[in-house]
This record gives structure tokens, C-alpha cells and sequence, in this order.
């Protein structure tokens, strides 16, 4: 059930994650809130700073609560033990960080991810990758993942497509891309990351963010408990 909860947080969240980088809007939102109380017998949940809520179906209720530039989402199991004897409630911690589209590189590493081309300055993340194998030498005991590092060193100095679920993310952490749509759609304005926590697991998701919608790409996991 718990990776249901988290599937239905990467649809109806990422644009509350927006709304957390859009400060006016959020604020309002925050401000218009009114506690909830659950239907649901012994299931009352009271959030003061609730920006959202949402049912699904007689089992799932996702609540969205604002802390400053944090959102709390709040995943309630409102049959709780009633149906088998486990109580699959839990609550994710979520920051975000927006990359607005930045403009064309002259010397360009080109990615292809779904609908999109990202453009990254080929030069910036060799000498990046440089200044991180050279650390990586100085420090035999360093904790980086060397072979990600050598991989990402390789598609780049070669210009492959690369394994894109791998490598997007890695260069998002430390470059800002020029991205261009490669169909008809709505051009990009930029890429909003959410980087979220629980007690079980921890990772990001990745959202093109364009004039109209906010749209969900990818989940990277970072690690399970």
C-alpha cells in the first residue's frame, strides 16, 4: 500500500510543490486554510497549515500541510487496523528547488529524456568530473561512488545519450540545463525537484514545469530503510 500512497503523492503534489517555490500564491493558500476533520471514525486529523487535501476511494487520504518552505504530506490510512491489522499511515518530508531553462551552451552535452532534450556545458561537467576523480584519488577512503563518477565522465567526454534515468539526475544536482521540446507541446520553463524523506525511503522526484502544468518525469530512489 505504501508504494500506492507514494504513486498517488507524485500525481496530486508535485503541483503543490510548486506552489511552495511561488511564495505569494502559497501564502494565500495558507492563509484561506481551514482544519480538516475526517469523516472517518477515530481517523481525525487536524492541520492547521493544510494547502491541500485529498480522497481517494474509502481507504487513502492524502493531506497537505506548509512549514515555511516545507510541505508535509500526510498519507492516512482511514481504515487504519480495520482491514488488516496494520495502520499504513506515514508522513513525507519534501523540500524543492526550481532550475529555470538556461540558455544553449556552445559546446553542448545533449541528453534525450522522453519528450525532451537537455542541453548541458559539456566543458563545466568535465572539469567538474575532473575536480571530483582528483578528490576521489587524494582520499582513497571517500564515501563518493566511483563508479558513477568514471560514468558519467565517459558519456559526457564522449558525448553518449547515456543511461538518462542515471545521468539527468546527476547533472540536475550540479548544472543548470537549456531544455527544448522535441514534439508539439508546451515549451519548458524550467525543472522543479522535490526531495523527499520518510521513515521508509528517501529520493526525488523530477517535474518539467511549463506555462500550463506541472509534469512528473522522474523518481529517482535514493535509498530504502
Amino acid at each position: 500500500m505504501k508504494a500506492f500512497y507514494q504513486y498517488c503523492g507524485l500525481i496530486t503534489l508535485v503541483l503543490a510543490g510548486f506552489t511552495a517555490c511561488q511564495t505569494n500564491h502559497s501564502d494565500s493558500l495558507t492563509q484561506g486554510a481551514k482544519p480538516v476533520t475526517d469523516s472517518f471514525p477515530n481517523r481525525n486529523i487536524h492541520y492547521p497549515n493544510l494547502i491541500s487535501s485529498q480522497t481517494f476511494g474509502d481507504s487513502i487520504r492524502l493531506e497537505v500541510e506548509k512549514r515555511g518552505d516545507t510541505l508535509i504530506k500526510h498519507y492516512i490510512d482511514l481504515k487504519g487496523t480495520a482491514d488488516d491489522n496494520f495502520d499504513d499511515s506515514y508522513d513525507a518530508t519534501c523540500t524543492y528547488r526550481y532550475i529555470a531553462n538556461g540558455p544553449s551552451p556552445q559546446d553542448a552535452y545533449q541528453l534525450n529524456a522522453l519528450q525532451y532534450r537537455f542541453l548541458f556545458d559539456s566543458k563545466a561537467i568535465g572539469l567538474w568530473c575532473d575536480s571530483v576523480v582528483d578528490k576521489i584519488a587524494s582520499d582513497p577512503d571517500s564515501r563518493i561512488e566511483k563508479k558513477n563518477v568514471y560514468y558519467l565522465q565517459k558519456v559526457v567526454r564522449n558525448k553518449l545519450q547515456g543511461d538518462y534515468y542515471f545521468v539527468l539526475p546527476e547533472l540536475l544536482e550540479h548544472f543548470a540545463p537549456h531544455i527544448e521540446r522535441t514534439d508539439n507541446g508546451p515549451e519548458p520553463l524550467g525543472v522543479l525537484v522535490e526531495y523527499y524523506s520518510t521513515e521508509f525511503s528517501g529520493g526525488k522526484n523530477y517535474s518539467i514545469v511549463t506555462a500550463h502544468d506541472t509534469t512528473n518525469f522522474i523518481h529517482h530512489n535514493d535509498y530504502m530503510r
